[in-house]
């Protein structure tokens, strides 16, 4: 079965949730109170949680799915890996990758985060690999547009 797709808005949302420490069963729950003060209080006051709630309105059996099963992005703009990258995987720019416009170098990710990645982004994204992995560190990926 081919996994559910989210929109980049929604799906880095879900992400913000997940990154709180809350379980797939407790953001069901969170979102089922379709409440946007509950996430500002309980996720963080940026970003539009009222249309993020209307969009789990009218595609809660997708949202449901999603973080029962797995997702991947519709579509995902450079920026949009970047933030995932900062907000699924921890990760900080300058540090554990690098933003050159259109790609990300020198990313930083250990095997299980690189295939956990691959899972979510669209097929419109290349992952490079890049010289200079040392010992048992993993070598540095580029992120860019596939040819």
């Amino acid at each position: 079965m081919e996994a559910v797709k989210l929109p980049q808005p929604y799906g880095l949302r879900l992400e913000m949730i997940r990154a709180k420490g809350y379980t797939s069963e407790q953001i069901v729950a969170l979102l089922g109170k379709d409440s946007a003060e509950a996430l500002r209080e309980q996720v963080g006051q940026e970003g539009n949680w009222d249309g993020f709630l209307d969009y789990v309105r009218e595609h809660r059996g997708e949202v449901e799915t999603a973080l029962t099963t797995g997702y991947r992005f519709k579509f995902l703009t450079i920026g949009g890996v970047r933030s995932l990258l900062t907000i699924r995987f921890g990760k900080e720019e300058g540090k554990d990758f690098r933003f050159g416009g259109m790609f990300l170098e020198d990313v930083r990710l250990c095997p299980e985060e690189l295939a956990e990645l691959r899972e979510l982004v669209p097929r419109h994204w290349a992952f490079v690999e890049e010289p200079g992995g040392q010992g048992t560190e993993p070598a540095p990926i580029r992120i860019q547009l596939a040819d």
